[in-house]
């Protein structure tokens, strides 16, 4: 009996490392169309489509969108990027041989659903900041406080939403690094910062320029 057991289980290895390996590669993809389905405005456009143009071009500045509440776009996003996340961490802590290449594959993944929605055609997607955050804070949460800290500072200093942002943009990469001292997920987080600083390039200029909208003006 005993040398049956032992010949089933090893019968079953090959299957059961085949069926992880498909969910390596699976996950990854399921992920961006999470990221991508999971929000508010995807929500409300299937119920307002006659509407949907005209909601896209209303997107706010600041990376909240028009016809939804901050608080709920907001929520929305975070989650976007730490539901699939901690999920993937489950997996990983589950089946040996998953690597932080991996995880920060799965952050990515939710991180462009969330900037490239498959759903509205690649198109309108948010700025990335609270997403960003939501992957993070799973996998790096003191690197998350340390940016926490420089948005916070740069937007009681400058009154800007968009200053605090990229002040943190800037200092998570840095931040998970010390944290983490993994390169596969400081690369994922130096690739959303890169990202975060293209999709406020708007926000940039008007910067420069000092006609960027402060905090109470946006009241």
């Amino acid at each position: 009996m005993m040398k049956s057991g032992v010949t089933v289980r090893e019968h079953r290895r090959p299957t059961y490392h085949f069926c992880v390996g498909i969910a390596h590669f699976r996950l990854p993809a399921g992920v961006h169309s999470l990221g991508a389905s999971f929000d508010p405005v995807v929500f409300l456009s299937r119920h307002k489509a006659s509407g949907k143009r005209e909601h896209r071009r209303n997107q706010c500045q600041s990376g909240g969108r028009a016809d939804t509440g901050p608080a709920l776009t907001f929520t929305g996003d975070v989650l976007k990027g730490a539901v699939p996340v901690y999920l993937a961490l489950r997996f990983a802590l589950q089946n040996q041989g998953v690597n932080d290449l991996f995880l920060s594959v799965v952050s990515l993944a939710a991180f462009f659903g969330h900037l490239y929605p498959l759903f509205m055609k690649f198109k309108s997607g948010g700025k990335g900041v609270a997403t960003t955050a939501g992957c993070l804070v799973i996998l790096a949460p003191l690197a998350c406080l340390m940016a926490l800290s420089a948005f916070i500072i740069f937007l009681l200093l400058s009154r800007r939403v968009s200053a605090g942002s990229l002040a943190a943009g800037i200092v998570l990469p840095i931040a998970v690094w010390f944290a983490t001292n993994s390169w596969g997920i400081t690369g994922a987080a130096a690739t959303m910062s890169v990202f975060i600083f293209i999709r406020h390039t708007e926000n940039i200029k008007r910067l420069i320029a000092g006609t960027e909208p402060t905090f109470k003006d946006k009241q």
